[in-house]
């Protein structure tokens, strides 16, 4: 008896071309910042991993537009450093932030600045308790900069000039245990340091949000609700949506306040899952904003994705879109606009006992990879390669999509 086989005959209407891409580092955990660079490429602040006689290093990366790795720089004494921060600023150069540790629990606040081919320019140690850490950094109108440093557990606001020589510093009792978690520039002059308050009951008070003048003086502080119904979070950010407006983003949560810091507007992000958000960019096309997070899920099989999506100014979804990895520990951690109104991405995750940190590219609507092909899978029957009308089309069937660089990606027909 004679078997039939069925010719599959695969139909391809368009193909467009990429608008992004993935680059992935191995060995490297908590990518804290990134930033596109004038050459149209990224810089990526991450940390290596833990171990032996060197420790957790700072590690610099830099892609070009295409995400290929063109240098990579590791510094910091052997210990517990940290890189936290990065900006680009105004004449083209790196300013990365964060702690230089020498021996457990005790270091120093760091300053640096790298030229964009990875030359290190300066760099300055701030000493002011028994530990200090730099979380965040941002740079001025006269080319000096200004960091939000947590000092033996409390606030302390340092300003330097353009060499990062300190000018003056202030600390902040009234903020001792709380942590800090981001720095911004007021658009009439002055600071918004956004910081966190852990281990509370549901419903208590948990994201603080300060007020401090040009001149380093607190003008008054306002506590938030905790608006989820989670218990902590690890990440509290602020951003100006407007001249007189600031996005505040807490957990699974997104808050408008006022100059004031009176909450306008708030919403908790509809999402199926528990939702940890890491970052959040202001739309300025349409007032909204872009939200990175984690999305992970506990019932039936557990994962986690990374989580992207754009709401409008009232909270409204525009779109949705999730990236996984190869593994259920998975953390997403920052984000940063591109000059043609796409994203970096950033995350992380573990795989048999291996790390990674990983970039990606995206377009305008959070997409990476963005070539397309469609068409039709038929049974061709009389194998003359087109398609007749008596020839059915094989629905549910599996595609395997094997790219040139061995990358494979499966859909279904």
């Amino acid at each position: 008896m004679k078997s039939l086989v069925p010719y599959l005959f695969l139909f391809f209407s368009s193909l467009a071309a990429a608008q992004g891409w993935r680059q992935t580092f191995e060995g490297l955990l908590n990518p804290a910042a990134v930033s596109q660079t004038p050459d149209g490429g990224a810089v990526l602040l991450a940390n290596s991993i833990p171990g032996g006689a060197q420790g957790r290093q700072i590690v610099l990366s830099k892609t070009d537009q295409d995400g290929r790795l063109q240098w990579q720089k590791a510094f910091g004494a052997p210990g517990d450093d940290e890189g936290r921060a990065l900006i680009m600023t105004a004449d083209g150069n790196i300013a990365m932030a964060g702690k230089i540790s020498y021996i457990a629990n005790n270091g120093d606040a760091l300053l640096a600045l790298f030229n964009l081919s990875g030359q290190k320019l300066w760099e300055r140690n701030y000493n002011f308790g028994v530990l200090d850490d730099a979380k965040c950094v941002r740079q001025m109108p006269d080319s000096g900069f200004v960091l939000a440093v947590e000092a033996d557990n409390q606030l302390r606001l340092l300003r330097t000039d353009a060499q990062g020589i300190e000018l003056w510093s202030k600390a902040f009792p009234e903020t001792a245990g709380l942590a800090v978690k981001h720095l911004e520039l007021r658009s009439g002059g002055g600071f918004v340091v956004t910081m966190l308050r852990n281990n509370l009951p549901i419903g208590a008070p948990a994201a603080v949000v300060l007020q401090i003048n040009e001149a380093g003086e607190l003008e008054f502080q306002n506590t938030l609700p905790h608006f989820s119904n989670f218990i902590t979070t690890d990440m509290v950010r602020c951003k100006p949506a407007s001249d007189s407006t600031f996005w505040l983003m807490h957990r699974d949560s997104v808050y408008l306040l006022d100059l004031d810091t009176t909450v306008l507007k708030k919403w908790r992000l509809a999402s199926p899952f528990d939702l940890y958000l890491t970052d959040l960019i202001p739309a300025d096309e349409d007032g909204g904003f872009y939200a990175l997070g984690t999305n992970y899920s506990f019932s039936g099989t557990a994962f986690s994705r990374a989580y992207f999506a754009h709401f409008q100014d009232n909270g409204t979804e525009v779109w949705r879109r999730y990236f996984d990895a190869p593994s259920f520990l998975h953390s997403s951690w920052a984000a940063a606009r591109t000059s043609d109104g796409g994203f970096f991405l950033t995350g992380n995750y573990a795989k048999n006992g291996r790390y990674f940190s990983y970039l990606l590219r995206t377009d305008s609507l959070g997409q990476a990879f963005t070539n397309q092909i469609s068409g039709q899978v038929v049974w061709d029957k009389n194998n003359d390669c087109a398609v007749s009308p008596d020839e059915p089309s094989l629905a549910a069937w599996l595609l395997k999509i094997k790219r040139p660089n061995g990358e494979v990606h499966y859909a279904t027909t």
